[in-house]
């Protein structure tokens, strides 16, 4: 799995019904990705006072988050991401970097990054050619490290926020694979209770019968998706998934206490 990205994303809401006519659709230029069907586990990482998902819903030209994700529970030594997610105008940037989640929370609660053992540097200074795509991938690594310990720096103290899960179906292009679209259904949030495990548990941010198309691509649209949208007379969104959790779940708490 790739650990950077650059690319648009486009998002609609759609019902059941249109969801059926997608994937009907997609079957002559679609296929499933690695992981298919999946349920997505992700933990937002805030300030104490939300500054980054306030930022967010201001939609300004820069925003930027932080979270945890898991395609899996996350549990003990099971491999999760760490991810930066910086927006710029209408490009989306994302850089992460696998550990476990018990190293994540620790990067969480006390800004210590793991000691990857391969970032250390080598005693030789000549690396056969077959070696340098190795070599490129440990210096993104660690650019990406440095970019995580640098958020942590300016943004200061940082706490678990949020817990959203959702049910993905993903699929790319047969002919681009960097062109992705993924639907998901049953997204669920929570403020508390950040154990990987727990994915069902949550309040939902849409009807049971909508869910989030996103259209993920470095070109434009190809034909027949433009066919599909326009038949739908369907409408870009600008929903976010902490954001809207933000207002539905976490403000009206705080205005409680």
């Amino acid at each position: 799995m790739r650990d950077t990205f650059e690319r648009r994303e486009i998002k609609y809401i759609l019902n059941e019904a249109q969801e059926k006519r997608l994937q009907e659709k997609m079957k002559k230029y679609m296929v499933p990705d690695e992981y298919g069907e999946s349920i997505i586990n992700s933990i937002y990482i805030d300030t104490p006072d939300y500054l980054m998902v306030r930022r967010s819903i201001e939609k300004p030209i820069f925003k930027e988050k932080l979270r945890i994700r898991s395609y899996g529970d996350g549990k003990g030594d099971d491999k999760v991401y760490l991810e930066i997610k910086r927006k710029l105008n209408k490009t989306v940037y994302k850089r992460r970097v696998s550990m476990t989640y018990e190293e994540a929370m620790e990067f969480i609660e006390s800004g210590k990054m793991p000691k990857f053992t391969d970032l250390r540097k080598s005693d030789n200074n000549i690396f056969p050619r077959d070696d340098m795509k190795n070599m490129e991938a440990k210096s993104k690594k660690k650019q990406i490290l440095d970019e995580l310990m640098y958020m942590q720096s300016f943004y200061g103290k940082l706490k678990l926020a949020a817990m959203i899960s959702y049910d993905r179906k993903a699929d790319y292009g047969k002919d681009d694979n960097s062109f992705r679209i993924t639907v998901d259904r049953n997204i669920r949030m929570r403020d508390r209770d950040f154990r990987f495990e727990s994915s069902d548990d949550g309040i939902l941010l849409l009807p049971k019968d909508k869910m989030i198309l996103e259209i993920k691509t470095k070109e434009g649209l190809p034909g027949w998706m433009l066919e599909y949208l326009n038949e739908e007379k369907l409408y870009k969104s600008s929903f976010s998934k902490y954001g809207e959790g933000y207002k539905k779940i976490i403000l009206p708490n705080m205005k409680n206490l």
